[in-house]
């Protein structure tokens, strides 16, 4: 009786008189198409994990590099890129086979997919989910969960898996990665261009106090000069000082220089007044810098502001330049995500709308115990003094931070992270979560 390993074995059927097995003449077939041995193995049909290996097995194959040497030899046909490596035996001149029905089918059924075909749009739901997959750091399964309410984590991460494979998916991200990768580019020269275009910029562009005639000023010619006009020299009543007049200007018509100190217009129960860069936002996460001196300290705090969900650092009198070169680089990029404005007076704080909260190594209750109001303006005191006297009676809140090492005190650059962090914690849940989500979006 026959051993049943005395039986010979077969890779795969034969095709032809050469005695070539199908996947050996798909391969030979792809090679001669295009020279990549592991890509001519993978549409051959082995798998991705061994078709390196079956890649260099095959191209030391005589059958298969007589069968390469025919398909250069047909009319038409070319030598592959690569040169081949010479036969250790002469192989037997290959036959003119026969083409096969089933290699052609398995050969057009592996054929890359016709590029000039109309990618489908994008639905609503898959637009949703990468949206999300983009904003929340690439978190495939949180993504599916939220465009697709109800889903369960364990489907919803296979089915964000098999999402992200998707041809028009794969391209979609790739150009919006390479979208925001060019929007967030900073470079030296563009940030001195910001830096000099509001450095240069002249505030007398944006509004004026103006000098007009009074009412008794050029006599019965008053009503005729217009509103603009200029005070008469010789007028007994206000004696060529005129009547001070704010003068706003044409924000259509701005300078570059100008229209990069121009932040918007405010209306309140005392008329319209112009924001520059410079004049603070009275409801917004605000993060408040009290004589700091160190700028890898300030540069490190704008750094978390900024990751954090902050828009908005007023740096009081005292504290260190946040344009300063070594803020720059320490922050990291942060100046351009956020409003700045340096030399504020402590009293501007009072008009502010949004509570103090203040840290303090011995005043307070526990920073992670608290529930922490949002939006609200945190103050980062002094090195080594801490929050001002004054700063601290204007608080609505007093926190520290608990260290069970039995530290005294925290750097104030580690400090502003911890706080800031737990705020953003009330930032991402809430009716505030909610719309800075839909922020997000851009269906």
């Amino acid at each position: 009786m026959a051993s049943r390993n005395n039986k010979p074995k077969h890779t795969g059927a034969s095709n032809g008189d050469d005695g070539l097995t199908l996947k050996k003449r798909l391969f030979a077939a792809a090679y001669h198409a295009a020279p990549n041995a592991t890509q001519a193995a993978i549409r051959a049909g082995y798998s991705a994990k061994t078709a390196q290996q079956a890649g260099s097995r095959l191209l030391k194959d005589a059958g298969v590099q007589a069968e390469l040497a025919r398909l250069a030899a047909a009319p038409g046909g070319k030598a592959p890129a690569s040169a081949m490596p010479a036969p250790t035996t002469a192989p037997a001149p290959a036959p003119a086979a026969p083409t096969s029905t089933t290699s052609a089918q398995l050969m057009a059924r592996t054929a890359a997919p016709d590029r000039e075909q109309p990618e489908k749009p994008l639905t609503v739901p898959e637009l949703a989910f990468l949206t999300e997959y983009m904003r929340n750091g690439n978190n495939g399964m949180a993504a599916w969960m939220f465009s697709h309410p109800g889903s369960q984590p364990k489907s919803a991460a296979v089915n964000a898996y098999q999402a992200l494979k998707r041809p028009r998916m794969v391209v979609w991200l790739a150009t919006e990665r390479a979208r925001l990768a060019l929007h967030h580019q900073i470079s030296r020269d563009g940030v001195m261009a910001e830096f000099l275009a509001i450095v240069r910029a002249d505030p007398n562009e944006l509004m004026q106090m103006r000098a007009v005639a009074c009412g008794k000023c050029w006599g019965d010619e008053r009503e005729t000069l217009g509103r603009w006009a200029e005070p008469d020299p010789e007028c007994s009543d206000c004696m060529g000082e005129g009547n001070s007049v704010p003068w706003f200007s044409d924000t259509r018509k701005l300078s570059p220089e100008a229209r990069a100190l121009f932040a918007g217009v405010k209306i309140s129960k005392d008329g319209a007044t112009e924001r520059r860069d410079g004049i603070y936002l009275d409801l917004a996460e605000t993060l408040v810098l009290d004589r700091l001196q160190d700028a890898g300290n300030v540069g490190a705090i704008l750094r978390s502001a900024s990751a954090f969900g902050f828009t908005q650092v007023l740096a009081l009198k005292g504290t260190a330049g946040l344009w300063a070169p070594k803020v720059l680089r320490a922050g990291m990029g942060a100046h351009f995500a956020l409003r700045l404005v340096e030399g504020v007076d402590i009293e501007v704080l009072a008009e502010l709308t949004v509570p103090i909260v203040v840290t303090s190594s011995h005043h307070g209750g526990f920073v992670h115990q608290q529930k922490l109001p949002m939006p609200c303006a945190w103050a980062m005191g002094h090195e080594g003094q801490g929050v001002s006297d004054h700063l601290m009676d204007r608080a609505s809140l007093k926190v520290r931070i608990d260290q069970p090492g039995g530290e005294e005190s925290l750097n104030v650059a580690a400090a502003a992270a911890i706080c800031l962090y737990a705020s953003s914690l009330s930032l991402s849940t809430g009716s505030f979560g909610a719309i800075r989500a839909f922020k997000h979006m851009k269906l």
